[in-house]
């Protein structure tokens, strides 16, 4: 972490914060402004950073209540480390214990509180290798007919996997779109296997195989690459890579 003399030199640079806000700052460290460096190289140097700092509320929450702990609430955001980092397998006699079963609540819950179809360990902050995977009835009504056909898309009960294995049963490679909570407002084409046969543990720790294909098997390869430390943009075509709301900053450039 950087001194606080930095903090405090960045402060009266940029002109950020006032007295009140010094004050606050001391009163509650956890308050205290974070230093972000600017990565565009055609950032001016004389503003390499940029000050963030916590409502008064943020500070005093954070002050009584610590620091969020993982599992989290919602899925973290590329740039996190953990999202980068090689899910470890959890023991089979632990599958059953309190820790891993709050996890795959939580997973269940964040799945669903986001309106996800699928989920990882790794996107609530825990480097363990499960992961929750779900696709109901109204997923499926949102979506036009000509769409569900094209994408082989299917419901899907919840299903709960844990220390998932991937076997390729068909090679066929089909480009589609995919999006990620975990980077959010960006999707892109990434071509994969047409149908894989999955084995590893269920909730309850029961050995599991499952042969799926088509848009469900593309939902559990995007999340077993999360539990190998890669995202769907370092598979993608780029050439597809989009903002999901380039047509929104359209209409406001308009005005």
């Amino acid at each position: 972490p950087r001194s606080w003399g930095v903090v405090l030199d960045a402060m009266f640079r940029t002109r950020a914060l006032s007295s009140l806000q010094l004050l606050r700052g001391a009163l509650f460290p956890c308050a205290r402004p974070r230093l972000v460096l600017a990565l565009c190289p055609c950032a001016c140097p004389a503003r390499r950073y940029h000050v963030e700092q916590r409502s008064y509320w943020q500070a005093l929450r954070r002050r009584l209540l610590g620091p969020p702990e993982p599992p989290y609430r919602r899925p973290c955001l590329v740039g996190t480390p953990v999202l980068r980092a090689v899910a470890a397998a959890v023991p089979a006699d632990q599958v059953r214990s309190p820790e891993v079963q709050r996890l795959v609540h939580a997973l269940v819950a964040a799945l669903r509180r986001a309106d996800a179809v699928g989920l990882s360990a790794p996107q609530l902050g825990v480097a363990l290798r499960v992961l929750v995977l779900e696709v109901p009835e109204r997923v499926l009504e949102a979506e036009d007919a000509r769409v569900r056909q094209a994408r082989d898309m299917v419901s899907v009960p919840l299903r709960v996997i844990v220390n998932p294995r991937l076997r390729v049963v068909d090679s066929r490679r089909v480009l589609l779109p995919e999006a990620c909570h975990s980077v959010p407002g960006i999707a892109a084409c990434v071509a994969r296997p047409r149908a894989v046969e999955v084995t590893g543990l269920d909730e309850q720790g029961q050995p599991l195989r499952w042969t799926v294909s088509g848009w469900a098997a593309r939902i559990l390869q995007h999340e077993v690459d999360h539990l190998d430390g890669r995202l769907f943009i370092d598979l993608m075509d780029s050439r597809t890579f989009q903002n999901l709301r380039w047509q929104e900053a359209l209409e406001r450039a308009s005005w």
